[in-house]
């Protein structure tokens, strides 16, 4: 039986032709890490491999101490990479280009259908892709995952933030290493994910930890022992056992129930536009403080009035009590909601359809 070998696939976004002699340390990191991933599941360095039509700017200059080999056109690249595999591991650098006229409904983008093109020679194949951290998590390209479980299963996945030179430090991108699919036990699926910021030999030495277990977490990265099913989102908070450990505890409160079934949610005292007859001076007899969603602070507590707020003569059943739990019901996902408890020593006030 023939020794196989790792695939890497990498692409990049930015052409990087004004690339330094010496990267960035964060471009420094990035590879460091890419080495020993090579170390840990082949042992050897790769053959630089990318089509000589690529008009992006990272090439077989940017990996002079490795062997390298171009061929004509991208659709050279599975057979080349096939071929070169039966010898030792490749690093492929294919187009990172957007298709105008794609070949099937799979995919837009070249440098995925040149990874669906890339069949396992064998069953110790091993292939590896940096593609945008997208591509691992939305449903939009849930088919494109789904196809390329048919023949290769997740084994790595990491992400980073600013950590490869040429590309936008805002723009996050996923290594994705992948086993050639074979029967029986599904091999561990590790998660690692870094930024530009985090300090480098914190980084290097969790990743190695990482490599090593076969369970648990580090500061970086952790073990997947239940492996994600073909196509699922491979988002780093996704599998996370942290996380999952606090919403397994969560499911231990019971089982869900409207809202009017534990609380009462009486209609607001005070409409902003409805309402606007209600409204007097702070010190008309009866007058009540109007509470809107600027007035609810990060701590939770109600700040004190100033020369916005508004004060209104508002009836006492549709006053806010004490106990009360004010919320804001217009929330944005990327907003932290902000809920607000009524205490005894507040002077009386309303809450409105703001909240």
């Amino acid at each position: 039986m023939r020794a196989l070998y790792p695939v890497v696939f990498l692409f990049m976004s930015g052409r990087g032709t004004d690339q330094p002699a010496e990267a960035s340390a964060s471009s420094r990191l990035f590879h460091s890490l890419f080495g020993r991933a090579f170390e840990h599941f082949a042992a050897a360095a790769p053959t630089v491999l990318r089509a000589n039509s690529d008009e992006q700017g990272f090439g077989l200059a940017d990996f002079p101490t490795w062997p390298a080999r171009e061929v004509a056109s991208a659709a050279d690249l599975p057979v080349a990479a096939s071929e070169l595999l039966s010898s030792g591991p490749v690093l492929l650098l294919p187009p990172w280009r957007r298709l105008e006229d794609p070949r099937d409904d799979i995919s837009r983008h070249e440098y995925e259908l040149v990874l669906i093109d890339c069949v396992p020679p064998g069953p110790g194949a091993l292939l590896a892709a940096v593609v945008p951290a997208k591509t691992m998590v939305t449903r939009v390209s849930e088919r494109f995952r789904k196809a390329l479980a048919l023949h290769w299963q997740p084994v790595l996945v990491q992400y980073t933030r600013g950590g490869i030179h040429g590309v936008d430090r805002r723009f996050e991108t996923a290594a994705v290493f992948l086993r050639a699919r074979a029967d029986g036990e599904a091999p561990p699926l590790r998660m690692f994910k870094y930024s530009a910021d985090d300090d480098e030999s914190a980084v290097l030495d969790d990743f190695d930890r990482l490599l090593a277990r076969q369970g648990g977490r580090g500061r970086f990265g952790y073990v997947v022992r239940d492996v994600p099913k073909p196509g699922e989102t491979l988002g780093f908070a996704r599998h996370d056992p942290q996380l999952k450990a606090r919403r397994d505890a969560l499911s231990g409160f019971g089982g869900a129930t409207t809202l009017q079934e534990v609380f009462e949610t009486p209609t607001p005292g005070y409409d902003p536009i409805e309402s606007r007859e209600l409204l007097c001076g702070a010190d008309e007899p009866g007058a009540v403080r109007i509470i809107s969603g600027r007035d609810i602070k990060r701590d939770g507590t109600i700040g004190l009035p100033d020369e916005r707020t508004e004060w209104a003569l508002v009836p006492l059943d549709q006053q806010l009590r004490v106990g009360d739990i004010v919320l804001q019901t217009i929330i944005h996902l990327t907003d932290r909601p902000r809920p607000c408890r009524s205490r005894g020593d507040q002077r009386g006030s309303s809450s409105g359809r703001r909240l």
